[in-house]
């Protein structure tokens, strides 16, 4: 885990296609915020029961870690924002007159939780980002993210995963950066672009033929555990 503290690339140690509790759990916490308008599911208590849910435990049992990511690591590295208050008639007296807060994404959470891979709603995701006009090759970006979705959520893991190794910074967000970590899979994609348009129609067609029967479909998601 990187000294952020945010663990959603974490994986086990014995296992390395599988990823720890804290990191799926950070990482269903980004979900459901990213995911979810109902501000009851928002609050700490709220995302502690959808969490438990899935996992068939108590929500007591989840609620310190839901607690930690919170308070301790997404607020600092402003991933999350107070979205507001709900009544509340449990808990001390303060929070029952204050209210329980429920969060949502800012546009650094928007970021991260487009390297999430579970995450649907991406279109909304990517409306908040370029909602502010601070990001490079806007176009690029839009065409990726309607054209070859699954290479943008790929580019976007190796971009948020690179800052969480602090070896580039977040914003503005500038794709370009992936530069520097000299990824050989990304060197894969430029050099079959590359070739690709160069090809006439029939060669193309036999190329995109090939590549269906290669490519398996079904295994383009990180496994969770």
């Amino acid at each position: 885990m990187n000294k952020f503290g945010l663990a959603i690339f974490e994986r086990l140690k014995t296992q390395r296609d599988k990823m720890t509790v804290r990191a799926w759990r950070q990482r269903y916490v980004i979900r459901i915020l990213a995911e979810s308008s109902d501000p009851a599911n928002r609050t700490r208590i709220g995302l502690a029961k959808n969490i438990a849910q899935a996992d068939n435990l108590r929500w007591q049992t989840v609620y310190p870690g839901i607690f930690n990511d919170i308070d301790n690591i997404m607020k600092p590295l402003e991933l999350i924002k107070e979205s507001g208050r709900l009544p509340t008639k449990r808990g001390p007296r303060i929070v029952q007159e204050q209210g329980s807060p429920y969060y949502e994404l800012t546009k650094k959470g928007a970021i991260v939780a487009l390297s999430v891979r579970e995450v649907t709603g991406r279109e909304s995701l990517m409306r908040q980002i370029l909602s502010d006009g601070d990001v490079a090759n806007e176009n690029v970006l839009k065409i990726l993210s309607e054209q070859s979705p699954l290479l943008l959520s790929y580019m976007m893991e190796r971009y948020v995963e690179a800052w969480c190794e602090q070896k580039i910074d977040l914003l503005p967000l500038d794709l370009k950066k992936l530069s520097r970590l000299k990824d050989e899979p990304l060197l894969i994609c430029y050099n079959l672009l590359e070739g690709f348009v160069t090809l006439e129609y029939r060669p193309r067609k036999e190329m995109l033929q090939f590549f269906s029967n290669v490519v398996d479909r079904e295994g383009t998601s990180p496994k969770v555990g």
